[in-house]
């Protein structure tokens, strides 16, 4: 089976994921236990009046499917309509006393539901969306999100989208809620009334929503899990199209590029910084001298940022040419310093006791066995981990076969911890795109991550005592995300990971004795996080680490 699977792993044909039967059989599955939880709240509570507004995606006629779903709801009040790049309206529309084209009669005090008018609503659409997400919510500016799906030609339901809770970074490089979506709080109100009268794009609410995250505006997101809508493919839309056009007329704080691949032309997100700090990088090892020297070669020699210094972390080398190396590099190489630590293996002691002499106001942590694939890995990650409101940033790590090791870490995988899209080929767009774009995640590997050194020492650093060394780095993330900051994976820093090569197994009854404690201490200190990733969907499996449908 060792064999077998080997095969395979180098073949590079295979990554995991079931056939779309299965798929289809999964989401069957899914979709009854959804509908019998959705009924009895039917059962139970009504929903109140809303408003609607519908982007004009296609021609409007009164024969529009979704019009004929709202008017026939009494629960909707009144229904605006935004032509988007001069799409047609047909006079017989305006036969119907609900519908308006000026939202100046908007009510602000009662929901507000965003839809293509290509979309479809499910039967419990509105109802669950006020009473899970916007009456819950209602004395806070919120926006409510939830699942959505496709129709084939005969009605059957497929392509669900089974989404995170809030998720900015993946907003940004992708527009992925751009419908579906409940606006309540008088605030949000305004300023999206305000927004669509200048702007009539198919990702007008993409937009907004993005606008929103950049210009700092407060609200509450909520997604339900639930396939709710029933939307028409973005495929052939442009998101890059979209963005770069709004952009050239704003000013923000960022700039776009056009990614070659995946579905809906997403993007690349280059924040703009106006400082360059100090990056320390921490690289600890024992002897591994040929590691070493490609580790620290290939920083020097392809990174474009150059404003760092790297900390060598001798830990009771006993090689005598990886001693002489070592000892050679500090000498002839005014960037790097080597340190000594004589105790034995601890992955969270070390790094601590690094970063207390470390100078520079962001930390790195960077395995000895990385090799820079990038030359921008550092100035990209740097961008991001600059910003107030993100914590650690984690990179794109690849086997040396060029396929994916790490592009984020998922709570629950195998009841801990693991890590998002293993064993994928590097060039594959992933998940909605999320092996491809920058977007959060609750955890990234230590393996190569950055942190402000300020965040670092906020959180008390690594956990020496409980987790020695494995899952510190998972701890340590989490521990950010509980200051209030996002985590994230940082899709255009690229490195290769040489893990099979540096990393012993847990091969010894106390290397495992070891393992399973530190998986214990992590279940039982992050159980919350473990039950239900708020950066994963808890629709998909957390048997395999491909974003599969759950068993």
């Amino acid at each position: 089976m060792e064999i077998y699977s080997k095969a395979l792993f180098e073949s590079r044909m295979f990554f995991g994921e079931p056939s779309p039967k299965k798929e289809a059989i999964r989401y069957k599955k899914l979709l009854l236990s959804q509908s019998l939880y959705l009924a009895d709240l039917r059962k139970k509570h009504h929903a109140g009046t809303i408003n609607t507004i519908l982007l004009i995606d296609e021609k409007l006629s009164s024969t529009n499917p979704l019009l004929a779903q709202l008017i026939g709801c009494e629960c909707v009040k009144n229904i605006f309509l935004c032509s988007t790049n001069g799409a047609e309206i047909n006079h017989d529309v305006f036969e119907f006393d609900k519908v308006n084209t000026s939202m100046s009669n908007l009510d602000h005090n009662c929901p507000v539901l965003l839809l293509k008018s290509s979309d479809l609503l499910t039967q419990d659409a509105i109802n669950t969306m006020v009473l899970c997400g916007a009456e819950k919510n209602k004395n806070t500016p919120s926006i409510v999100s939830c699942d959505t799906d496709q129709l084939d030609e005969n009605n059957k339901r497929h392509s669900p989208k089974c989404l995170p809770q809030w998720n900015p970074d993946l907003q940004l490089s992708t527009g992925y809620l751009n419908t579906g979506l409940m606006v309540a709080g008088e605030p949000l109100i305004q300023d999206l009334k305000f927004f669509l009268k200048q702007n009539q794009d198919l990702y007008a609410y993409a937009l907004w929503l993005s606008m929103l995250y950049l210009r700092n505006k407060q609200f509450k997101a909520v997604h339900l899990p639930f396939s709710l809508i029933h939307s028409a493919s973005t495929e052939k839309q442009s998101w890059y199209a979209a963005i770069s056009k709004y952009l050239k007329n704003e000013e923000m704080p960022i700039s776009v590029s056009s990614k070659s691949s995946g579905s809906g032309n997403p993007v690349t997100i280059k924040w703009m910084n106006k400082t360059e700090p100090l990056v320390s990088i921490i690289i600890p090892t024992y002897n591994a001298q040929a590691l070493v020297q490609t580790c620290i070669s290939s920083i020097l020699e392809k990174t474009t940022y150059r404003n760092f210094e790297i900390l060598l972390v001798d830990n009771n080398s006993d090689d005598a040419d990886a001693i002489e190396y070592f000892d050679s590099l500090e000498q002839r190489e005014e960037e790097v310093r080597l340190i000594k630590y004589p105790k034995p293996f601890n992955y969270s002691a070390i790094n601590n006791f690094a970063v207390k002499q470390a100078k520079g106001d962001v930390l790195a942590f960077v395995n000895n066995d990385i090799e820079v694939i990038e030359p921008e890995w550092l100035e990209f990650m740097v961008s991001h981990v600059m910003r107030k409101d993100v914590g650690c940033v984690g990179a794109k790590l690849l086997y040396p076969n060029k396929r994916v090791q790490h592009a984020g870490v998922v709570l629950g995988y195998g009841g801990g911890a693991g890590h998002a899209h293993k064993f994928y080929p590097a060039y594959h767009a992933g998940f909605m795109n999320r092996l491809l774009c920058t977007n959060n995640y609750s955890a990234v590997t230590a393996a190569c991550m950055l942190v402000k050194s300020e965040d670092f020492n906020t959180v008390g650093g690594f956990d020496e005592e409980n987790l020695k060394i494995a899952f510190n780095d998972v701890d340590f993330c989490l521990k950010v995300i509980c200051t209030g900051k996002h985590n994230l994976y940082c899709a255009d820093a690229i490195l290769y990971h040489h893990e099979s090569v540096s990393r012993g197994s847990e091969n010894t009854p106390e290397k495992r004795e070891r393992f399973e404690n530190e998986v214990a201490y992590l279940q039982l200190k992050w159980a919350t996080f473990i039950e239900s990733d708020p950066c994963y969907s808890p629709n998909l499996t957390r048997r395999h680490e491909n974003f599969a449908l759950k068993e």
